[in-house]
């Protein structure tokens, strides 16, 4: 069994068995690692032991064009911990952004306000 952190807020997660796995933290986090965030370096040795989604896997295989923004991979927690940040800094050189940073989210919120 592996323990299995979120990145996103860097909370335990569960005892994970290594048979197929999706799941999405409470925080929105759907990047999950096998070592603690919290205790983490942020070196680049440390990001193999991240579980990502399809959607960044697909990408980098060449089968989308786009990310979805980070807060789809990160969640919307404000924990920082060394992994998030190197993880973070990855996405936007793959060219993920953030909803804050998208025009069209900043449009669909002066649209809908509520």
């Amino acid at each position: 069994m592996t323990e299995l952190f979120c990145v996103g807020c860097g909370r335990f997660l569960f005892n994970w068995d290594g048979k197929a796995l999706a799941y999405t933290c409470h925080c929105g986090a759907t990047m999950l690692a096998k070592i603690d965030p919290m205790k983490a370096k942020g070196t680049d040795e440390e990001l193999k032991h991240v579980l990502t989604s399809a959607s960044l896997l697909g990408y980098l295989a060449g089968q989308r064009k786009d990310l979805p923004h980070i807060e789809y991979y990160l969640g919307t927690s404000n924990a920082i911990n060394p992994l998030k940040t190197k993880v973070r800094e990855l996405l936007k050189r793959l060219g993920s952004r953030s909803q804050s940073d998208c025009p069209v989210c900043k449009a669909n919120v002066r649209r809908n306000p509520n």
